[in-house]
């Protein structure tokens, strides 16, 4: 189904990392070499597709990926499991939440820290932290 994103905050740019931009790469010289092989391939340019050139069939891709966790050992999980996996680990690695919000789309950050605000525990202790730590560089004379 191709429509537009829900708010215009959907439409966005999002720097990859390193080891996602190899993979994309990949895929691209695979279809410049398939599309070469393939009488019918769908000029549309689609990043994923299937051996045509074609969007990948949303139930197909839900299939492969159920099997890809099996194969690994991992609990199977709806495919868009992946967007949640994302923004846990950016949580974990210490990316602002503000930061993290304006990746995925989300039109405000008070979204992202509803759905997400209970994988952030530590943050009210490293807020005191924080602020013990400015205030202490802050201390007035002993004169004063």
């Amino acid at each position: 189904i191709v429509r537009p994103t829900k708010t215009r905050a959907g439409e966005r740019t999002v720097r990859l990392a390193s080891v996602a931009l190899e993979a994309l790469r990949t895929e691209l010289a695979w279809q410049q070499e398939a599309s070469k092989a393939v009488r019918d391939w769908h000029p549309e340019g689609w990043v994923f597709t299937n051996y045509k050139g074609a969007p990948l069939d949303p139930n197909n891709v839900s299939r492969d990926f159920r099997t890809l966790c099996r194969k690994a050992g991992v609990r199977p999980l709806p495919f868009h499991a992946l967007r949640h996996s994302a923004v846990s680990l950016q949580i974990a690695a210490g990316v602002p939440v503000e930061v993290i919000s304006k990746r995925i789309g989300h039109k405000k950050i008070s979204i992202t820290l509803d759905i997400y605000g209970h994988l952030l525990p530590d943050a009210d202790k490293e807020a005191a932290e924080k602020l013990d730590e400015f205030l202490a560089s802050r201390k007035a004379p002993p004169d004063a």
